[in-house]
């Protein structure tokens, strides 16, 4: 165990021969989008496929009453803002308060949008 979640390696095993865990009863967020990526990385090591997972590429998505919360990536680099009211479901749920950063680097590659 890790406090009350089950411990796993980055393959998602556990200390049991042939168990593995994923999802809520794991460290770390608890998110949908989480437990569906690591299924996936346990599916691979299952069937032979040498995967570890990576959060980097996983979105985290928080669905609440708008604005939703989702990132990617990293938090680094030259950030900008733009309003809620430049997104089409904000203007459509008059929820316009507040803005976006976009990150990006210096070739101007996006890194991560969050609210």
């Amino acid at each position: 165990m890790d406090g009350k979640f089950i411990w796993t390696d980055s393959r998602k095993r556990t200390s049991v021969d042939g168990v593995w865990a994923i999802g809520d009863v794991t460290t770390g967020p608890m998110l949908a989008h989480k437990a569906y990526y690591e299924a996936d990385v346990v599916a691979d090591n299952i069937c032979g496929v040498d995967t570890v997972v990576d959060y980097r590429a996983m979105p985290f998505v928080i669905f609440s009453d708008p604005p939703e919360v989702a990132y990617t990536g990293a938090l680094e680099g030259r950030a900008t803002s733009i309003p809620l009211a430049a997104n089409g479901r904000s203007l459509g749920l008059n929820e316009t308060t507040g803005a976006y950063r976009l990150y990006f680097d210096e070739q101007g590659g996006t890194s991560t949008v969050e609210p």
